[in-house]
């Protein structure tokens, strides 16, 4: 039996409210990527961190601005912002971790690829080592860039399984004459 009710009070995650916890999440990576741009502004790094970073503030203001004004259509563009930011970490993880663990391997990086992969980690091996340590060392590399992967994109997942639940919530409540909802 289908139960309306449960789309009368605002959703929850645990005891948090959704809205609140997409909020927090959406800051946080609006405040790292706000850190990032600046720094890669007054430090020398390659142009393509400013475009991720500036890529990636874009995406989470939009998450922001949908939980903030709670419409169907900022959830909806919050909704697909994820998704498309989604795709563009599952695809970047496919690449990155084979491209820098095997640089860190063989201790060698290509500089035709600094176009797409900028991120410098060179100096994470200098020194002198067998190739065995240095292919243990970049598998203990490659393995925590994974963990890290992985957890960005549980992250990004929860975003849009929260943002879902939200846009539920508003769609039921915009059907009974509410078609903002208050805080």
């Amino acid at each position: 039996m289908y139960d309306s009710r449960k789309y009368l009070e605002p959703p929850k995650f645990l005891c948090i409210r959704d809205r609140i916890l997409v909020l927090c999440i959406a800051g946080i990576f609006a405040l790292l990527s706000i850190v990032s741009i600046i720094i890669t502004l007054t430090k020398d790094y390659a142009w393509t961190d400013f475009i991720g970073d500036a890529v990636t503030l874009f995406f989470e203001i939009l998450v922001i601005i949908g939980a903030i004004f709670m419409t169907k259509l900022t959830l909806q563009i919050a909704k697909i912002s994820l998704i498309i930011q989604l795709i563009i970490v599952l695809v970047l993880g496919l690449f990155v971790v084979v491209y820098d663990t095997s640089s860190e391997a063989t201790g060698k990086v290509d500089d035709s690829l600094d176009v797409l992969f900028s991120t410098n980690t060179t100096g994470m091996f200098e020194v002198e080592q067998s190739p065995e340590e240095m292919f243990k060392s970049a598998l203990k590399f490659g393995f925590a860039l994974e963990i890290v992967f992985i957890i960005g994109i549980a992250i990004i997942y929860l975003q849009y399984f929260l943002i879902n639940r939200l846009l539920k919530y508003v769609t039921y409540r915009g059907v009974n004459g509410q078609h903002r909802v208050s805080p």
